[in-house]
């Protein structure tokens, strides 16, 4: 069984409002939440949402960012 809230003990971090020219609405930051519920069964934090919504875009980016369009 995996735990849940391990992630969550990490050491608190002030979230960022951008990161790398990205940022998240209080919308997407709900959305989040609620997917993030949905899949996991854990509640984020406003501040954990954008924590690791933040993180999710820059991930993208790095993983998205070698593709370019033909």
């Amino acid at each position: 069984m995996v735990d849940k809230t391990h992630a969550l003990n990490e050491l608190p971090r002030p979230p960022q409002q951008e990161a790398q020219g990205a940022s998240l609405t209080d919308k997407e930051i709900a959305e989040y939440q609620r997917l993030f519920k949905d899949e996991f069964g854990v509640e984020l934090t406003k501040a954990q949402a954008l924590e690791k919504g933040l993180r999710l875009v820059r991930l993208l980016k790095v993983v998205l960012g070698g593709y370019k369009k033909n």
